[in-house]
């Protein structure tokens, strides 16, 4: 039984915008501050025939992806989002940006790792459900994959699941992404697998290429397998956003090989272009503007 408050009081929840861009393309980033003195980032821009909202979960990632500006620069500064926050924010950011459109994605890949805060994430889509079209990105922890799935289940809750991968070699993902470090890539599919069957969904793994660390032949050779043995899943190739991680004092650059090309070639594969060219939206790498 759901017995949490659906209704939100304008005391539960203060949120306002502390910054905000709009690019030529109308994509917006927003700073938002919200009651318990928190800050989070979200974005809103439109691509591929629809509106989308970027909501975030949490005030920065724990993750620590290197190529990620929130896991590299916010990586200190991690607290939960509630529900109330999440839900009062992605209805703010849509009002300011898309107030008369009827056919808006919330996706749940700002900040923070949404299978961190299962329950506030679960809630803040019961919420929204009739509102949104629901999506979710994880870089995919098995532990925290299931206690989320348990929560959709509890909300009856089918979002589109997303999986960042990035990687296809075990090691270097566990290197460059060290939040999925002892998580074996095969188990979390397979949980991913369950779920599309069950629902009868695709999953879209996401991929982005940087030059000279996950660009090679060899790795787009292994990605195409990789895919082609899952059928209920499908690849979306992004572009990088150039991003210098100062603890590691490397620059993580889009790669400057075709492997677009390479991949058709082999698998269905779709691209994602980074929304406006000082929101950097895209691959988890929203960079914060400072706050004055």
């Amino acid at each position: 039984m759901i017995t949490f408050p659906l209704s939100i009081s304008s005391q539960a929840t203060e949120v306002k915008i502390l910054k905000q861009t709009t690019q030529k393309d109308e994509s917006k980033f927003l700073i938002l501050f919200v009651k318990s003195g928190r800050i989070a980032e979200f974005g809103a821009f439109h691509y591929n025939g629809r509106d989308h909202i970027c909501v975030s979960c949490q005030t920065g990632c724990a993750m620590g992806c290197r190529f990620c500006a929130t896991g590299t620069l916010c990586f200190s500064q991690v607290e939960n989002l509630a529900w109330e926050e999440i839900v009062a924010a992605t209805k703010l950011v849509k009002e300011i940006s898309f107030p008369t459109s009827f056919d808006v994605v919330a996706s749940f890949m700002g900040q923070g790792e949404p299978t961190s805060n299962p329950i506030q994430v679960a809630r803040a889509m019961y919420a929204i459900a009739d509102e949104f079209h629901l999506a979710l990105s994880t870089i995919g922890r098995i532990e925290p994959l299931k206690r989320l799935q348990t929560q959709f289940k509890i909300y009856e809750l089918t979002p589109d699941m997303q999986i960042s991968l990035h990687y296809i070699e075990r090691r270097k993902r566990e290197l460059y992404m060290p939040g999925t470090k002892g998580q074996i890539t095969s188990e979390v599919f397979r949980l991913l697998e369950n779920y599309a069957e069950e629902y009868e969904t695709k999953i879209r793994v996401n991929y982005v290429p940087f030059k000279g660390i996950n660009d090679s032949q060899e790795e787009m050779e292994k990605l195409a397998k990789f895919i082609s043995s899952h059928p209920n899943f499908y690849l979306k190739l992004g572009e990088a956003n150039p991003f210098y991680n100062p603890h590691y004092k490397m620059w993580f650059l889009p790669s400057k090989k075709n492997c677009y090309e390479i991949l058709r070639n082999k698998i269905p594969v779709k691209k994602f272009h980074s929304q406006g060219s000082a929101l950097w939206i895209g691959c988890g790498q929203m960079i914060a503007l400072p706050v004055d």
